[in-house]
């Protein structure tokens, strides 16, 4: 197994309400590794993800825990400091990244200006980044990409340019928030051989959400499966999809008869 570059700790997380969304969660994720967490709407597999770079839903609030990022307990830091790594460090794709794109805006403004948030250099040079990144992203048609406002684009290439918009500063960590339960299959299908390819080629490290088995079974060298804000289950990919331990597991698998695709690993 590599270093690991991120570990859970014991993490609870509970809301206002009281209700637990995470409890009490350990697991680790081994560098330039792809980790996909799997399990039903509810599971707090978004809740945990949100967490590590401090965007939780209004009331969440990590109530015991660490999160060791580059042995540095990220549960301590200040808005400030988690502000200087979001971007340079650590990236978030979100569900439908499209939605979090703003309408009113074309998307070359847009690029450009979460660039020059985090680097200090001219607009051109920035505009030059985004469209490098959005080619590398299979969107030749870079330059009409970054004319267009977001309406003109399909959800597909939203996604793609929320994608492209993540890695522009090369993060070490990757986090993904079911990054393509918005799009079509063949689409989706698009968006994981890319996610694959940006792991492979830039050495990314990748954290997953996902309700797919089988997106989690085509990407992932490790699993992390929650039920109701526990973990039931982690390991290596083979190994969980070949011979799960937990019956909710062997459920979820259950629900995928066509599950074929064996691990990348």
């Amino acid at each position: 197994m590599n270093e690991k570059l991120l570990e859970i700790k014991n993490l609870t997380i509970r809301y206002h309400n009281q209700k637990t969304a995470v409890e009490d969660v350990s697991f680790n994720v081994p560098q330039q590794s792809i980790v996909a967490i799997v399990g039903e709407s509810g599971s707090g597999k978004s809740t945990l993800i949100r967490s590590i770079i401090g965007l939780m839903t209004s009331g969440g609030t990590i109530e015991s825990g660490e999160i060791w990022f580059q042995e540095k307990n990220l549960v301590t830091y200040s808005n400030q400091e988690m502000h200087e790594i979001r971007g340079n460090k650590i990236s978030m794709i979100f569900q439908d990244g499209g939605s979090y794109l703003d309408s009113k805006k074309k998307i070359g403004y847009q690029f450009v200006e979460t660039i020059r948030s985090h680097l200090k250099i001219s607009k051109i040079a920035a505009r030059e980044k985004a469209i490098e990144m959005l080619k590398q992203l299979c969107l030749c048609d870079a330059e009409r990409v970054m004319n267009a406002y977001p309406f003109m684009l399909s959800g597909g290439m939203c996604q793609r340019v929320a994608i492209a918009m993540g890695m522009t500063m090369n993060p070490q960590l990757l986090l993904a928030d079911e990054p393509t339960s918005a799009l079509d299959v063949t689409i989706q299908a698009q968006v994981v051989r890319q996610m694959a390819e940006l792991r492979n080629d830039y050495g990314t490290t990748i954290l997953l959400v996902t309700h797919n088995m089988g997106v989690a079974a085509y990407l992932a060298d490790y699993v992390v499966v929650m039920k109701a804000g526990q973990l039931v289950e982690w390991g290596a990919c083979d190994q969980i999809i070949d011979h799960p331990q937990d019956p909710y597991t062997r459920q979820l698998l259950s629900a995928v008869p066509e599950l074929k695709v064996g691990c990348v690993g």
